[in-house]
């Protein structure tokens, strides 16, 4: 029997494609995530990713650690699926840290704003 599984996601074979699958709730991916200690991760839930993307502001988490880690997770699926050179996904965390620190590093230093001076009349 052939079982055509083109609507399921290919990392794990078993859940249909969605964004949401693909960067957040995939088991393969709890290697990256746990690595992170996001331990919300295993109860919060969303129904796309949207709402997941709102859910990581609304709540104060580190959004730009969530950007820079699903952007691995996406270029990893997208060499693997185009057979080039790739992290293993055992090691995507470690180069989400090293990119996201790298990146902060490169920022000018805030400036704080000073008080416009006050006119007395």
């Amino acid at each position: 029997m052939l079982i055509i599984s083109d609507h399921l996601y290919d990392r794990c074979s078993r859940s249909a494609k969605s964004p949401l699958h693909a960067l957040w709730s995939c088991s393969k991916l709890d290697r990256v995530w746990d690595a992170m200690d996001w331990d919300f991760r295993s109860w919060v839930t969303a129904q796309n990713f949207g709402e997941l993307l709102a859910w990581i502001f609304e709540n104060g988490k580190q959004a730009d650690f969530f950007s820079i880690t699903t952007w691995c997770i996406w270029q990893q699926r997208k060499q693997i699926r185009t057979q080039q050179n790739h992290h293993t996904t055992e090691k995507l965390a470690r180069v989400a840290t090293d990119w996201l620190e790298e990146y902060k590093a490169v920022q000018p230093a805030a400036i704080p704003c000073a008080a416009a001076p006050r006119r007395v009349m």
